[in-house]
């Protein structure tokens, strides 16, 4: 039996002045999503930035949901 994993959810984070802001974590393989951080070691551009954004703030957003999400997992 086959179970579709969803591929459409959005995080949310906000960042140090208080903003919203939406992502998208699209791994591969797409269940990797839900493994433990020993198993598959989360990259930068596993992190899809979903609210309007300029380059440099992706960058930024992106180091700062990846530390978040290291940080909890530990």
């Amino acid at each position: 039996m086959s179970v579709e994993l969803p591929t459409d959810l959005l995080f949310y984070i906000r960042d140090d002045e208080g903003k919203k802001w939406a992502y998208q974590l699209v791994t591969k393989p797409l269940a990797a999503l839900y493994w433990k951080i020993s198993s598959y070691k989360l990259k930068l551009s596993d992190i899809k930035i979903a609210s309007e954004c300029t380059s440099e703030q992706r960058s930024e957003l992106k180091r700062l949901i990846l530390r978040d999400i290291q940080e909890c997992e530990q």
